[in-house]
């Protein structure tokens, strides 16, 4: 009997509580690529498992009424938000892809509610403590990753390693991707592994000899997979936490160090201004940049023979030439810029035909499929922006009832961090770039790190009452 009380007060205890909620954690970054098991109809898996037992178990030890009114709030618009999403499934036009996404829903909700009941059981300092020992090993490993397939150009096979075969060798062939299958879908959890970082310690932000590190890591891989939100996202983030540092820290101006850098600069500048610069084609759209990437074979005697650029200039003319080259390289297919542009047109449309219910979940890429829309995305057929996905998709009431539990979360933020304002300030701008981060996945509700940033950017607003960083 006395081994039994034992056995049923460990498995009650905080200490197993906290293991479990770390292991459940952890495995996030892996979602069902660790041991699932199909039972015909859907997939099962550990962290799927542990995602629904711990969520009954917060369900039943704790107390919704204990809860802070933002946090209420925030699970009631999650949970209507999910209950929508079932509602509409029977009348969508494709009831797979609806599946799906109502599917990421009642996940999300059940990922909201864990960290807002944890953040109350375990209170505020163990659970940022821990979240934070959690997102930092998170990093590590993912940066471990990046880095490992940079090196090696070493990929888990999938759709982008067979898009690969096919381009020519260049950043792109050696970007991490780890088991997303696309390098956007990996900047996003390694960019959402360092928000969760900054978002539980504040403070670490403008920590030069801590935050540099993870932020030059994000600009790095921004770079290698050419992600401009990523770099306008690391760029802005190193200028903020620079200009931070220096803020709270004036004597470092009058420094040596500070003095001796701003001397090296200025020589530096002189010498730009008194030498002519070398424009590469990131400044200078200049087509000779790409008439000398232009190689031609032709079969002589049996043998090929490679054509130089100037010689087919020569003979076929220089811009005849060059726009061949274009429609080759391009396949008629549009630029970036041009396909993000029609997707939020497309998801104004949505929007406009569909303003309060919504097209229905997951319908925006059935839509474009069945070419429905005006605007071609070639085969891009998903948002790529978290606000066009949500309220095209679930119309405007429920959309604004979801936003108004971040504006909600907002004014406890100011009400609590009146002797730190500019602990405020910067969750603003932690938010303002999560929300930009929604910007560079296909689709932004079907990641778990999604959710798990949408948990925790609304319970960290406790973060704003006072310093919570420990160094």
């Amino acid at each position: 009997m006395n081994k039994e009380k034992l056995l049923s007060s460990y498995f009650m205890s905080e200490r197993f509580f906290t293991l479990i909620f770390s292991i459940w954690f952890l495995l996030f970054p892996f979602d069902a690529f660790v041991l699932p098991v199909s039972i015909g109809f859907m997939t099962v898996y550990p962290q799927l498992i542990l995602t629904v037992l711990l969520f009954c178990y917060l369900l039943w030890r704790s107390s919704i009424t204990r809860l802070i009114f933002y946090q209420k709030y925030a699970l009631i618009a999650y949970f209507l938000l999910m209950v929508y999403g079932l509602a509409y499934l029977p009348f969508v036009e494709n009831f797979r892809v609806g599946l799906m996404d109502v599917r990421s829903m009642i996940l999300q909700f059940l990922y909201v509610g864990i960290l807002i009941f944890s953040y109350n059981i375990m209170g505020r300092k163990l659970f940022e403590n821990l979240i934070f020992k959690l997102a930092v090993l998170i990093f590590i490993f993912f940066s471990l990753v990046a880095w490992a397939e940079y090196f090696t150009g070493i990929h888990v096979a999938g759709y982008h390693t067979n898009k690969l075969l096919n381009y020519p060798v260049g950043n792109i062939t050696y970007a991490p991707v780890f088991i997303y299958d696309n390098p956007n879908t990996f900047l996003v959890y390694l960019f959402g592994s360092a928000f969760i970082v900054f978002l539980v310690k504040p403070a670490f932000l403008k920590s030069l000899k801590w935050s540099f590190g993870i932020l030059f890591t994000l600009l790095f891989f921004s770079l290698i997979a050419d992600s401009r939100i990523g770099k306008f996202l690391s760029i802005g983030l190193i200028l903020y936490s620079i200009t931070g540092y220096l803020i709270l820290n004036k004597s470092v101006i009058k420094g040596f160090y500070f003095r001796s850098m701003a001397f090296l600069i200025s020589a530096l500048i002189l010498v730009i201004f008194t030498h002519q610069m070398f424009l590469g084609p990131l400044w200078k759209k200049n087509d000779t940049y790409l008439l000398k990437s232009i190689v031609a074979v032709q079969i002589q005697n049996n043998k090929p023979v490679f054509i130089n650029s100037d010689s087919l200039a020569k003979e076929f003319g220089k811009d005849s030439l060059l726009n061949a080259y274009k429609d080759y390289t391009s396949k008629g297919s549009k630029s970036s810029n041009e396909i993000r542009k029609n997707l939020l047109l497309n998801g104004a449309i949505l929007i406009k035909d569909f303003p309060l219910t919504g097209v229905g979940p997951g319908q925006f890429s059935h839509y474009t499929d069945t070419h429905k829309l005006p605007y071609s995305t070639g085969t891009i057929n998903t948002p790529h922006e978290m606000l066009t996905e949500l309220f095209s998709q679930y119309g405007i009431p429920i959309s604004v009832l979801v936003l108004l539990s971040f504006l909600i979360a907002i004014r406890r933020a100011w009400q609590i961090s009146s002797k730190q304002r500019w602990k405020f300030f910067q969750w603003i701008i932690l938010a303002v770039f999560i929300v930009l981060l929604g910007s560079m996945p296909s689709a932004w509700f079907v990641l778990n790190i999604g959710w798990i940033l949408t948990g925790l950017l609304i319970i960290s607003v406790e973060s704003t009452a006072i310093d919570s960083y420990e160094q």
